[in-house]
């Protein structure tokens, strides 16, 4: 079955990819969240706690 690229459902496997490319060397720079400031952490808890 072919996937949509309707604006409704666009067609994700290229950024997909992308972010799956990267991810390896991501991680190991950057292995836990001792860099980010106390805000960004705040602002992503809430982010995740909105989309549930």
């Amino acid at each position: 079955m072919p996937v949509s690229t309707s604006p409704a459902r666009p067609d994700l496997r290229g950024v997909r990819l992308a972010y799956d490319t990267v991810a390896g060397d991501y991680a190991a720079r950057m292995p836990d969240t001792r860099v980010e400031a106390p805000l960004d952490l705040a602002m992503i808890d809430t982010f995740a706690e909105a989309v549930r």
